[in-house]
């Protein structure tokens, strides 16, 4: 299997590992604003510079009623936040790939588990996030 057939086998898969993710981020960093702010995690294979890496991605999305997006600058986000929430995803994403999820029942692909502990075919590159689809960190 392609790296990216093991990377759409996980998002089906881990789909409600990532749901219960997405409510710790909410909790520690974003339980103060008020603002309803929708989210999404997932692994991706991104390309930079011509290299394949892959990289977790948090993508956070904030419109209002005109469904018009809002700047995350507006809500009472600033850069440190997502540079939290990257480093905490990241860290999620490490112990996932050393001890699985669910109390070790669901495990990453062995390729995906190697990759992310930097011992793959191809480099993990972290993890990415971006608000109403734009990169910011």
């Amino acid at each position: 299997m392609s790296i990216q057939e093991l990377v759409e086998k996980v998002k089906g898969e881990w789909e409600g590992v990532f749901i219960e993710q997405e409510d710790d981020i909410r909790n520690i960093f974003l339980s103060s604003l008020d603002v309803t702010i929708s989210m999404g995690i997932s692994l991706e294979v991104t390309t930079i510079e011509e290299t394949n890496y892959l990289a977790g991605k948090l993508n956070l999305i904030c419109e209002g009623e005109d469904e018009k997006p809002i700047g995350w600058s507006d809500v009472g986000i600033n850069e440190n936040m997502f540079e939290g929430m990257a480093d905490f995803l990241s860290e999620a994403f490490t112990e996932w790939a050393e001890k699985g999820a669910d109390n070790g029942s669901l495990n990453f692909p062995e390729e995906i588990s190697k990759i992310i502990k930097q011992e793959g075919e191809i480099e993990f590159y972290g993890v990415n996030v971006f608000w109403n689809n734009e990169s910011v960190h």
